[in-house]
C-alpha cells in the first residue's frame, strides 16, 4: 500500500501539531469509533491515515487525514476510513440491539439513530392522485402526485421523495435484521455503485390500511358497484439487505409494468 510522503516529511513536532489541529476538527473524537481521543492519554497508540486511500486516487493532504486510534485504524479491514466510521457505527447500534433482547439492528434503528420515524404521514387521495404535507419539517406546502395503478395487482402505487423523520420501518412486514453482508452494501455505496432495492415506506397506521385493502382487493375489484378500498404504498429506497426476496421481487414487477415493459 502506498505510505504518505507528506507524513513521512514531517518531524515529531510538526507530527504533533498535525495530530492537534485533526483532533480539534474531530471534537476530541477517534474517526472510525467515536471515542475519545486524548493526546497525552493515548500518546503512541494514535494513527493519522488517508480517509479516501491514495490506491482510490485520494489526496496525500492535511484535508484528506483523520487521527484514530492505532487498533481501530488496523482493524478496519475496510480500505476506506469513512467505510470503516460507517461499519463501526453499525456494530454499536448491533450491539445495543442485542443487549435490549433484539436479534439485531434493523432499518428502524438506523432510521432512529438519524432523526428519523419521527412523525406520521398523512395522506388525502383521490382516483389519480395524493396530496400530503410536511410539517413536521417546516415544510407546509401541499405536494400532488399521480397515482399508478399495477395492472397484475390493480394496487395503486405513488412516488415520493420524503425526508428521514417521515419514514418508518414496519417490523410486521420485515421482521429481520439487517443482515452481514452491509459491508459490501456499504462499500459500494461510497465506490457510487449502491446495490439499492426499492422498499416500503410510510406510517404504520398506512401499514395496517394497506393489510385491510389487500384483503378485500379481489372482492371489491371484481363488483364495480362497491366503493373500492382506498390505499396507497409509497416507495423509498433502502439497502437489499433490508428486504426480503419476495418483497423485492413484487416491487420489481410494480416497476417494470408501470414502466410498460
Amino acid at each position: 500500500m502506498p505510505r504518505s510522503k507528506y507524513l513521512a516529511s514531517m518531524d515529531s513536532g510538526a507530527r504533533g501539531e498535525l495530530e492537534k489541529r485533526l483532533l480539534v476538527r474531530q471534537s476530541q473524537r477517534c474517526f472510525i469509533c467515536d471515542d475519545p481521543i486524548d493526546l497525552t492519554l493515548h500518546g503512541g497508540e494514535l494513527d493519522i491515515d488517508h480517509i479516501d486511500p491514495l490506491v482510490e486516487q485520494g489526496l496525500d493532504a492535511e484535508n484528506n487525514f483523520a487521527l484514530t486510534h492505532a487498533p481501530c485504524n488496523r482493524s478496519k479491514g475496510a480500505t476506506n476510513l469513512e467505510v470503516a466510521r460507517r461499519l463501526s457505527e453499525f456494530g454499536r447500534l448491533q450491539a445495543a440491539a442485542q443487549a435490549a433482547g433484539e436479534r439485531g439492528a434493523n432499518l428502524g434503528h438506523v432510521l432512529k439513530q438519524h432523526g428519523g420515524s419521527t412523525h406520521r404521514l398523512a395522506l388525502r387521495r383521490d382516483a389519480s392522485s395524493v396530496e400530503y404535507s410536511l410539517p413536521g419539517c417546516g415544510d407546509h406546502q401541499i405536494h400532488r402526485l399521480s397515482i399508478f395503478r399495477d395492472t397484475l395487482s390493480q394496487m395503486g402505487s405513488f412516488f415520493a421523495v420524503l425526508p428521514l423523520e417521515y419514514l418508518h420501518h414496519d417490523d410486521r412486514i420485515n421482521p429481520r435484521s439487517i443482515g452481514g453482508n452491509i459491508r459490501g452494501l456499504i462499500e459500494e455505496f461510497k465506490k457510487g455503485r449502491p446495490q439499492l432495492q426499492i422498499a416500503l415506506g410510510g406510517s404504520r397506521a398506512r401499514m395496517s390500511q394497506v393489510r385491510t385493502a389487500h384483503r378485500a382487493r379481489s372482492k371489491s375489484s371484481t363488483d364495480s358497484t362497491k366503493p373500492q378500498r382506498r390505499f396507497s404504498w409509497a416507495f423509498g429506497l433502502f439497502p437489499s439487505a433490508c428486504l426480503s426476496s419476495r418483497t423485492q421481487m413484487s416491487c420489481f414487477r410494480r416497476i417494470r409494468t408501470q414502466a410498460g415493459s
